[in-house]
């Protein structure tokens, strides 16, 4: 424990997160708590996901505090795990998050499993009910980040045809359909979002 303590203080990242793994899978909860405020993204991630499968009670204050700080996919992220720790449906919101621990954080207790999947199935039958706005999407796949790189074909087959699709009067080409794919989700991206394209 002592050697994996100091690997988990090491300045390669990789032998960081090792280190935080394998002290969670020991149990060690001190460790991964602290390392809830590293600068290193992927330490944060590593150590909030160590401590969710620990099922640690210290960790939920916390990480409703880095949800104030953290930006684009982490607050996805770290409230995926608040859910599996508290079943509480509160999501990307550090809002309500902060404000539901103000509430109930003296009486505080980590979700049972069997509690976690009664609130997953009541979650699931309200988010079938309600109609959902349109968050970007491209050919599909949602977008959840705030940083973003779309690798887009340029190479000769992508001015082969699409059927029923038109620019005009003429049939639409693989790049035209990209191209508009592309431009309707940059536009529907939040406006602090940073993403570049690459041909």
């Amino acid at each position: 424990t002592k050697e994996l303590l100091g690997f988990a203080a090491d300045e390669d990242s990789a032998v960081r997160i090792a280190a935080l793994e394998q002290l969670g899978a020991a149990g060690e909860v001190a460790p991964l708590l602290a390392a809830l405020s590293h600068a290193d993204w992927a330490t944060r991630l590593a150590a909030a996901r160590a401590l969710q499968e620990l099922r640690e009670a210290k960790a939920v204050p916390l990480l409703v505090e880095r949800l104030q700080i953290e930006r684009g996919r982490m607050v996805l992220l770290f409230g995926d795990i608040l859910w599996n720790l508290t079943g509480q449906p509160f999501g990307e919101d550090p809002e309500a998050w902060r404000k539901w621990w103000t509430d109930a954080g003296s009486s505080f207790q980590v979700i049972s499993k069997e509690g976690l999947a009664a609130a997953e199935a009541k979650r699931e039958q309200a988010r079938l009910a309600r109609r959902t706005g349109n968050p970007p999407q491209f050919f599909g796949v949602r977008i959840r980040s705030e940083r973003v790189i779309f690798v887009v074909d340029v190479s000769g087959s992508m001015t082969a045809e699409v059927a029923g699709q038109y620019v005009g009067k003429r049939g639409a080409t693989r790049i035209d359909v990209a191209k508009k794919e592309l431009r309707t989700c940059i536009e529907a991206l939040p406006q602090e979002a940073l993403f570049n394209v690459l041909a």
